[in-house]
């Protein structure tokens, strides 16, 4: 979490929206949300290879989508890995 400036902690989706702010918010919203939706059935054409700064711009993270769980009520739980990127040598 401290790629997003935030406390090590696990949060929902919508109290990571409230938490989050400046210049990256909007883009790492849509880098989650794309790499996400790649996991539903019936996608085609998705965009699933995001990578996205951290808060002070000193690294960069692909994303990770390693599970996708659904349960009853519509309720879903994705489990989603940023891996730090290597600098180019």
């Amino acid at each position: 979490m401290s790629i997003f400036g935030l406390a090590e902690a696990e949060i929902s989706w919508e109290k990571f929206l409230k938490l989050t702010t400046g210049t990256y918010q909007e883009s790492w919203r849509e880098a989650v949300t794309s790499v996400i939706l790649s996991a539903h059935e019936g996608r085609m054409n998705v965009d699933n290879i995001q990578i996205l700064l951290s808060v002070d711009e000193s690294k960069a993270y692909p994303i990770v989508l390693t599970t996708a769980n659904w349960f009853w009520g519509d309720r879903c739980e994705f489990s989603l890995y940023f891996v730090e990127k290597t600098p180019a040598r």
